[in-house]
């Protein structure tokens, strides 16, 4: 997730994302067709960044199902059994717990909603920008960034990388987006990410 939101910043930064009050209706009109859902279509980029869609995902059904699988496979296949399937169908695919941006509740399909919105504004996935813009500024060569059955990038988790390439990313934010001299992140947005968004707690507990 926070790789993520590191490339919708650096997107943002070249001019691709100009605008991340962009919603899920302008950007993702062929999944929404000739239905109504009025609450779907205003998310914005900035509410599935902020995990503000107000969309009634139920993170802990995710984890017991993973959990299940874990106890009978390893961690690619369960991310791989996770992925069989259209993920941004199966994101709109649930009904509006709240208005976007109304509430905050811990959400992978926020993350995965913004990997297709992001490859929608940017014509890449999230794997393409990262293997030209940010992994060989980082140095990092070895990584596998599984997709779903569209193609979309797994916005949320599954993400392969070392420990010490992982920790690049940390490093990177604790120098406000400078690595070796160069600026892959604007001190801007990494102040952003890092600052608080709001208060509360979860605000949908699936129940």
């Amino acid at each position: 997730k926070s790789f993520t939101s590191a490339l919708v910043g650096m997107a943002q930064a070249e001019g691709a994302i100009p605008n991340l009050d962009a919603t899920l209706g302008g950007e993702l009109r062929a999944h929404f067709g000739n239905l109504v859902r009025r609450d779907q279509r205003t998310i914005s980029l900035r509410h599935l960044l902020q995990m503000r869609s107000g969309l009634a995902f139920d993170e802990g059904a995710l984890y017991e199902e993973a959990s299940a699988l874990w106890a009978a496979q390893a961690f690619s296949a369960t991310v791989a059994s996770y992925a069989q399937r259209d993920l941004t169908s199966f994101g709109l695919g649930h009904a509006m717990a709240f208005r976007p941006g109304e509430a905050w509740s811990y959400s992978t399909v926020d993350s995965q909603l913004l990997s297709a919105a992001f490859g929608a504004l940017t014509g890449q996935s999230l794997e393409a920008f990262a293997s030209q813009r940010l992994f060989p500024a980082l140095g990092i060569d070895d990584w596998n960034w599984p997709a779903d059955t569209s193609g979309v990038s797994l916005g949320g988790m599954g993400l392969e990388l070392t420990p010490r390439d992982m920790a690049k990313l940390g490093f990177l934010y604790l120098n406000r987006g400078a690595w070796e001299g160069q600026e892959l992140l604007r001190p801007d947005w990494v102040r952003l990410s890092t600052m608080p968004q709001g208060n509360g707690v979860n605000a949908w507990s699936g129940q």
